[in-house]
């Protein structure tokens, strides 16, 4: 599904460079595993390296200083996955984030009946580093696994296919060894 016309000259007005077309379908081939960086906690572990936390802290400013107090008052986690590829200028990054009391993702289902362990989240896509007149774009309707200890059996990958004149970005998410084809999507940056 190609972008909504509507949101088509938004997208154009706000980075210029990038073309977005939402597809259902990947094909197996070199998938990376999206790195996911965790904020204020000692429990659970990051992938993602240094430089990854200092890019998301920029990314996700605003998000991360919103206040996520628990009930004994103490600074709640954050999660972010991120993902980039290299481009003449930079790098295009692509990120999502949870946290408690965000409204970028829809939580997954909860109770005795839930099956689904993935929340749907917003996309956010920016160039690195930041240039003057370009701004992220925010894409709704992706699928985000976080704060899970078995990647091998649940996590969200990505895959890089250069194609002339676009590049195109494919994302899936695995639960319980398995991939789930309503996560499939894809972006076209030209």
């Amino acid at each position: 599904m190609i972008a909504p016309a509507s949101v088509r000259p938004l997208i154009s007005a706000l980075f210029p460079a990038l073309a977005i077309a939402m597809a259902t379908s990947s094909h197996a081939q070199s998938w990376e595993i999206m790195r996911e960086v965790v904020f204020d906690s000692s429990v659970f572990s990051s992938t993602g390296t240094a430089e990854d936390r200092e890019i998301l802290k920029t990314v996700w400013a605003t998000e991360l200083s919103a206040p996520r107090l628990g009930s004994a008052g103490k600074r709640m986690p954050a999660f972010a996955l991120l993902g980039d590829t290299a481009t003449a200028e930079g790098k295009v990054i692509f990120s999502m984030f949870a946290a408690a009391g965000n409204t970028l993702c829809l939580d997954a289902p909860n109770g005795a009946a839930a099956m689904d362990i993935y929340s749907v989240c917003t996309m956010r896509v920016i160039a690195w580093p930041p240039r003057p007149g370009l701004r992220a774009i925010e894409l709704p309707g992706y699928c985000m696994l976080y704060a899970n200890t078995d990647r091998s059996q649940n996590r969200v990958e990505y895959r890089i296919e250069q194609t002339q004149p676009a590049l195109t970005i494919r994302f899936r998410a695995w639960q319980f060894g398995k991939v789930i084809p309503a996560c499939n999507r894809a972006m076209r940056l030209s």
